[in-house]
């Protein structure tokens, strides 16, 4: 029997409205199982006054010298200890969001023993046995000896000449202006130079350019050498030889002939076991006397000791010279501090034997996670060898040694940053950076900050790339022609709320539309002037009030998904960066602006140039 109503004279006008009654409660029904009701829209901010919520990592940073919580979303960076307030760069802290005049910065408990204060623009409050530390003026949060600071975002600009222990060599750091502050000229520098008496050996072009190098990329230069005499040999400080790797290992692989890749390559993460030797101090040897242009004679530096600190986790021998790892753990070198951290490790791979994992610190996995399982970390995630079509989520940074081998399936996702040793037919998305050793090859790639590609193969092959301030490759595309698209200037958070959006707007239209088509059939039935019962006219209403609705949702949605799409546009610079080639049929796209390469180029830094209209390019 034919379902159409125009066609099936059997259907009357009662069971065509009672039927309208069923749809419109199959549709209430389905907007509360997919979370679409008005009061859920309102809260998403899709429809209302509400602003659109954007669903973003809010890792709450506590620091475990001073047991201070930061609040959410708050930033701080942490000089070396030697480091004077008043030297620090706020160039050098471009990275940091800022804090406002009078915002809440960081508390801890008032019980805490451990000596620690309100620094330069900080002041604190004391309620219920919390101590609270707020900013006086905008700027960014520094900690530094046991003390809270803001360095004013307002700044003038900075010059500081630094003399070596000799007074052979004077080395130049400086900082344009930030805001309204004094700018940065060859002139002042040279005021300065003269003020602390160097007047020999001053090299003219290295000053210029340093001054011309900072004013024009508004970034600080440092270690300039701007006057040189002739330096003693240099004595041969002590040293510290350790019984592990403390550089950056290497991470590669091969293209086999059928396609497949090769990890065999793949190499330990950085353990101890107990007891184990991590270092040991080698004594200093004394220098030779120099001469200086004067003919004066320049004794030797002395002979510094090598200096290592045992932190947590670490014992030292009854003489000073060697250090044991006291537990099991993660070995950790900052600086001149050694620690060895206590943390969740997995010792092989995350499969069966495991299952999957979720730690409210650091997971550590000495082999692979396999197909399938999922890790989640509130802190970082480490993987010494390879990822297959996993899930790990990390409310800090993930790290993989080796790879990750996605096909197509599983999921890296990080708070802050992702680091890993190649990718392919992988899904990467980081709240920081992504920084990939090696190849991408067909992947999906989403950052709110740059994706950079470390090592000399760094290639990006095929796949999506979604990068908020840029990318900066060795080479993307191939020989071959594989469709690549690299995109920058867009929040990849910001359009997946769009597109989350515009499905509702989607599921609005259907429903419209069913609604229209049942009141058509209606209309049919009833002809010209029918009467209609009072029974059918309440679903008949309440069709009419669904609909008007349904219309009013989509209309706000499609408000708001317009303002969206410009907020999703990043305002500061951002750029597509090839150091060789940039191989035909690769999408470029930068904020609202696309193009296609049909040839290849070498050496490029493609970038938007709003006045033309269309993607330049210049030189690397």
């Amino acid at each position: 029997m034919s379902k159409d109503p125009e066609k099936n004279p059997s259907l009357d006008a009662e069971t065509l409205m009672a039927r309208l009654d069923k749809q419109l409660d199959e549709m209430e029904t389905a907007e509360i199982l997919r979370d679409m009701t008005p009061e859920m829209l309102a809260k998403k901010g899709f429809i209302g006054g509400n602003p659109v919520e954007i669903r973003r990592s809010t890792n709450r940073q506590v620091t475990e010298q001073e047991h201070l919580l930061f609040e959410p979303g708050i930033e701080f960076e942490r000089p070396a200890d030697g480091t004077s307030i008043d030297s620090i760069d706020i160039a050098s802290l471009s990275h940091i969001p800022n804090v406002q005049k009078g915002q809440l910065i960081a508390s801890r408990g008032a019980q805490e023993r451990t000596s620690f204060e309100p620094g330069g623009n900080v002041v604190k409050d004391i309620a219920d046995g919390v101590v609270r530390f707020h900013a006086t003026l905008r700027g960014k949060p520094v900690i530094l000896k046991n003390a809270l600071h803001v360095v004013p975002s307002d700044a003038d600009c900075r010059v500081h000449i630094r003399l070596d222990e000799s007074r052979m060599h004077a080395y130049l750091d400086c900082a344009p202006a930030q805001g309204d502050g004094k700018p940065l000229s060859v002139e002042l520098v040279r005021a300065e130079m003269k003020r602390m008496g160097i007047t020999h050996g001053i090299d003219e072009a290295g000053l210029a350019g340093a001054v011309d190098g900072a004013n024009q990329t508004r970034l600080e230069v440092a270690d300039i050498p701007v006057a040189a005499g002739t330096p003693p040999v240099a004595a041969k400080p002590g040293a510290v030889e350790y019984a592990f790797e403390t550089k950056p290992e290497e991470y590669d692989f091969r293209i086999l002939p059928d396609g497949r890749i090769d990890y065999r390559n793949a190499k330990a993460i950085l353990t101890a076991v107990e007891n184990q030797l991590l270092a040991s101090i080698r004594p200093a040897i004394p220098g030779t006397p120099g001469t200086t242009i004067m003919g004066e004679s320049i004794p030797a530096e002395d002979c510094a000791a090598a200096a290592l600190l045992p932190g947590n986790g670490v014992r030292i021998s009854p003489d000073g010279k060697e250090f044991y790892a006291a537990i099991a753990g993660c070995i950790i070198l900052n600086g001149s501090m050694l620690d060895v951290v206590n943390i969740y490790v997995v010792n092989g791979d995350v499969d069966f034997s495991t299952g999957n994992i979720s730690f409210n610190g650091t997971v550590v996995i000495s082999g692979t996670v396999l197909d399938g399982f999922e890790v989640k970390a509130d802190g970082d995630i480490i993987v010494a060898r390879i990822v297959e079509s996993a899930r790990l989520e990390a409310g800090r940074d993930v790290i993989v040694k080796g790879g990750v081998l996605g096909r197509g399936k599983g999921l890296i996702s990080a708070g802050r940053d992702i680091r890993i040793g190649h990718a392919q037919n992988a899904r990467l998305e980081a709240q920081g950076a992504i920084y990939i050793g090696n190849y991408a090859i067909n992947s999906y790639i989403a950052t709110t900050r740059n994706l950079v590609m470390l090592e000399k193969r760094g290639a990006i092959i095929g796949g999506e790339v979604f990068a908020l301030r840029g990318v900066d490759a060795r080479t993307i595309g191939s020989e071959s022609g594989a469709k690549t698209h690299i995109e920058a200037g867009t929040d990849y958070l910001v359009m997946r709320t769009i597109g989350e959006m515009e499905s509702v707007i989607v599921f609005c239209e259907q429903n419209v539309r069913k609604i229209e088509d049942a009141l058509k059939a209606v209309a049919g039935k009833l002809g010209p002037g029918g009467a209609m019962q009072p029974a059918m006219q309440q679903p008949l209403l309440k069709a009419i009030e669904k609909k008007r609705d349904l219309l009013q949702r989509m209309a706000m949605m499609q408000a708001k998904r317009s303002d969206l799409q410009k907020a999703s546009l990043e305002s500061g610079p951002c750029y597509i960066k090839v150091r060789d080639t940039c191989y035909p049929d690769v999408n470029i796209k930068i904020r609202e602006l696309k193009t296609v390469l049909t040839v290849p180029r070498q050496h490029v830094r493609f970038y938007d140039d709003t006045k033309a209209g269309e993607i330049a390019i210049g030189a690397y």
